[in-house]
């Protein structure tokens, strides 16, 4: 039921961790790949990406600002 649900998270955290400094906060990150997966006809909101970046940064010992 959820599988494409995960697959867009490892989509978006796979982007983000090849250069995970590239923002300078977990916010503008999400926003960035909300208009990347919006251009891709895939929709989320900005929380939930927000949200996915903020987790695996911690689980990544990397902390923004």
């Amino acid at each position: 039921r959820h599988q494409g649900n995960h697959d867009v998270k490892k989509l978006v955290l796979e982007m983000w961790e090849q250069n995970p400094t590239q923002f300078p906060s977990a916010e503008k990150a999400g926003a960035h790949y909300v208009e990347v997966l919006s251009q891709r006809g895939i929709d989320r909101e900005h929380r939930t990406v927000v949200g996915w970046i903020r987790a695996r940064a911690k689980e990544l010992g990397i902390r923004f600002r």
